[in-house]
């Protein structure tokens, strides 16, 4: 049976490219918390990836960097707002692999030394939303006022059935966190995309 994974930006090889003074950009800011769309209240637009549908236009979001910094483009794209940002290369591969419940939103990479703006960019919206976890196995609290869900680290498990046949996919009750198949796993390190951090699940 296959494994599946949580997908994360690798904040140990953007800190190793930075001491080996070839540093990856890092977007250490952004204009997301003056966005404002009906339905959406300014200094909230960062939670509009937590849900399974985005039914408004998309706005011009801008991510900033300084060139001075650094210049390498990275394939996962490390940025303060946490969000999945993936470069056109591997929204390419994505696409053309057929992999089903996700679209993808420009985002401008904008060089605040130059002005510069980098086109290359796309958030990875994810609009699978499962009820992934073994409730029995996994350990977790519960807040019944605000119906939140904490899980322990390393002592939560997926239930394999209800992620079958899901190739990417949020958890209902944990939607910050982002979960991929052996498949989908297999062909971003087979193309050598960088940034991207995998992570086996119980």
């Amino acid at each position: 049976m296959s494994n599946y994974y949580q997908m994360n930006f690798d904040m140990e090889m953007f800190d190793n490219s930075v001491s080996e003074g070839n540093p990856f950009i890092y977007a250490d800011s952004s204009n997301i918390d003056s966005i404002e769309v009906e339905g959406v209240k300014k200094g909230f637009f960062n939670g509009v990836i937590l849900n399974n549908s985005i039914d408004f236009p998309w706005p011009d979001i801008e991510f900033y960097f300084s060139s001075q910094e650094a210049h390498r483009e990275c394939d996962f794209l490390g940025n303060i707002a946490r969000w999945p940002i993936i470069h056109k290369n591997v929204r390419y591969v994505i696409t053309q692999n057929n992999i089903q419940g996700v679209s993808f939103y420009p985002v401008n990479l904008i060089d605040s030394c130059t002005n510069k703006k980098n086109e290359n960019y796309y958030l990875l919206f994810i609009s699978n939303f499962i009820d992934a976890f073994d409730m029995e196995k996994s350990q977790y609290k519960y807040n019944q006022k605000y119906n939140f869900y904490t899980f322990i680290p390393k002592k939560t498990f997926l239930d394999i059935n209800n992620c079958y046949g899901y190739d990417i996919f949020r958890a209902e009750k944990s939607p910050s966190m982002i979960f991929v198949s052996e498949k989908l796993k297999k062909i971003i390190e087979d193309c050598k995309f960088s940034g991207f951090r995998f992570s086996i699940q119980k």
